[in-house]
């Protein structure tokens, strides 16, 4: 269940971000990323920076509110929208949550289906370390986002870009903790099969919505 564990503790977090001068190179670059697809390696390091965890899969996502995250190894796991909820699927003991679809809203992937005119720009600030490449996102102090989450929350975000291309999402906790998203192999364009995902019947089923 690390995992969702994971995923529960990032999600509550948030991540919005301010309209603001700075952000607005970081907005650009995400209006191009309308769709992509690639392979990922997630690395988890303690707060001495000790790696604790890694796993690789395969990521998709498209406008409005197609995402897939698709853990292959060491165990497989499924993070998924549908019109009517967020999916998170682990095989090795075939149980299904079903949670809320703004749940997505508030996980550090949600910004790339954003365009520039959503709402989810008003709780982060954005800070362009390196001119084109590099972003950090920071919640803004007394927004949902820095209240939530106690240890586990986001304290910070880090975008890399090599050209167009999103080649690292990095998660930074207020324990000391990060989790990073290394991504190659990657296409600016997804396709259906990207998104599919066949549930066993005899799953077990948790429905959180």
């Amino acid at each position: 269940m690390a995992g969702l564990t994971w995923l529960k503790a990032g999600l509550s977090a948030g991540i919005l971000l301010s309209v603001a001068v700075q952000a607005e190179p970081l907005m650009d670059k995400l209006q191009a990323l309308t769709a992509l697809r690639a392979d990922f390696t997630q690395t988890v390091l303690n707060a001495d920076g000790k790696e604790v965890a890694s796993a690789a899969g395969h990521l998709a996502l498209q406008r409005p509110q197609s995402f897939m995250l698709h853990t292959t190894a060491p165990d497989e796991l499924y993070l998924y929208t549908r019109p009517d909820g967020v999916y998170y699927y682990d095989a090795f003991i075939n149980q299904l949550t079903i949670m809320p679809l703004d749940t997505l809203q508030r996980s550090p992937f949600a910004l790339l289906l954003q365009d520039k005119s959503g709402t989810a720009w008003q709780d982060w600030s954005v800070k362009e370390v390196s001119a084109g490449s590099c972003y950090e996102l920071r919640p803004q102090p007394g927004s949902a986002a820095a209240a939530s989450g106690g240890a586990a929350a986001v304290s910070s975000l880090q975008l890399q870009f090599a050209g167009a291309y999103l080649s690292a999402v990095t998660v930074y906790f207020a324990d000391g903790n990060c989790n990073r998203y290394t991504l190659s192999a990657q296409e600016l364009r997804a396709e259906a099969e990207d998104f599919a995902c066949t549930i066993p019947a005899d799953a077990e089923v948790s429905d959180e919505r």
